[in-house]
Formats: C-alpha cells, structure tokens, sequence
C-alpha cells in the first residue's frame, strides 16, 4: 500500500487509495489463523474455511488500492500481481482441501511461482533502482521478466493436469531464464557506484 500511495500521489489521485480498518485487521488475523490451523495440523474443513476467508480479505485489500490506476508504473503493478496470487494460492488450496479433484501441487505453485516469484522479482527490482541513485523505471527486460513469470504460474496451475510434462518443463524453464535476467541486469548495477554520486 506504501507503493501504491506513492504511484497515486504522483498522478494526482492519491484519493483513490482505500484502507479500511476491518479490512486490515481481517487480513492480517486471517493468515495468522491460517498458519495456526497449518501447525496444529487442524481438519481439512476447518483448514480449507481459513484459506478461503483469508483469500477473500485479501481481495478486498487490494481492490482497495485501485489496482486499475497503476498500470503505468511495472513496479507497483508486480507487486499487485504478486498479491493476486497470493489470493489465488490461498483460494486454490481451499478448494483442494474441499474436493480430491484439485491437487494440492496447484495451490502450492501459485503461491511459489507466482506470488513468492513476483514479489521477489518486484521488489529486488525497486531496491536495487532505489539504493543506487537510478529512477524506478525497471525497463523493458525487468518487465518482460514479470510477465514471464506470470506465465509460468499460470502455465504450472492451468496446463498441469491436461499437459503436464510440456507446462512442467516450460514454466522451470520460464523461471530460470527469468532470475538469469535479473542476476545479469542486478549484477551491474549493484557493483558500480551510485549513479547520483552519493555515498553507498
């Protein structure tokens, strides 16, 4: 929300950030009763009733940041795609517990892949730009790797099951090449001083 506030000040349109309290508080005590469910090993129902209330308010929360209006800026919008999965992984995992027809294996690569993957990307891209003096324009191969890394959670989620070998093997792939790029585009940038002339 930091981010997004910051993104929406900048176009003049910082009214459009919603934080409701409950919102909030239901959103954190959710994933913590989720984590409490997941190491008192608590039946699957009850489990699958957690993950689905703490998909919801996460949902909320982020629709509260008028997503919409930071479509502009790859460094917000990566980190609002990293949360959608999130709420994804959380939803999928629900309906795995409620049904055999799912496999746990989906909801765990959402969350992996996608939302873990995202996240990192996004915010090693944003750091390493902030902490060296360089404007947050993350550029085309930064971007590219954010879409690509979206693609290859879908891929592992939405193919497993009817491609499972070809969408398996695909989205390893997709996930290599995308941390290779920002190692070899990070790299540089963190080994050279700072553009600004500042100490760091």
């Amino acid at each position: 929300p930091t981010f997004t506030k910051r993104e929406l000040d900048a176009r003049g349109v910082g009214d459009q950030l919603r934080v409701w309290s409950l919102v909030e508080r239901g959103a954190f005590w959710s994933m913590g009763l989720v984590v409490v469910a997941e190491l008192s090993l608590a039946p699957p129902r009850i489990m699958a009733t957690l993950l689905m209330m703490a998909a919801l308010f996460q949902v909320i929360r982020l629709l509260g940041w008028s997503p919409h209006r930071c479509l502009r800026q790859p460094l917000v919008w990566v980190l609002h795609g990293a949360y959608l999965f999130l709420a994804a992984g959380l939803a999928l995992r629900a309906l795995a517990l409620w049904s055999d027809l799912l496999p746990q294996a989906t909801a765990l690569h959402m969350l992996t892949i996608g939302a873990f993957g995202m996240a990192l990307a996004g915010i090693m891209t944003r750091v390493s730009l902030a902490h060296t003096g360089r404007p947050p324009i993350p550029g085309r191969i930064f971007v590219s790797v954010y879409l690509l890394l979206a693609l290859a959670a879908l891929l592992r989620v939405g193919l497993a099951e009817a491609l499972p070998l070809w969408a398996n093997r695909l989205s390893g792939v997709l996930w290599l090449v995308c941390f290779t790029l920002i190692l070899l585009r990070l790299v540089p940038i963190l080994t050279q001083a700072r553009v600004d002339g500042r100490p760091g």
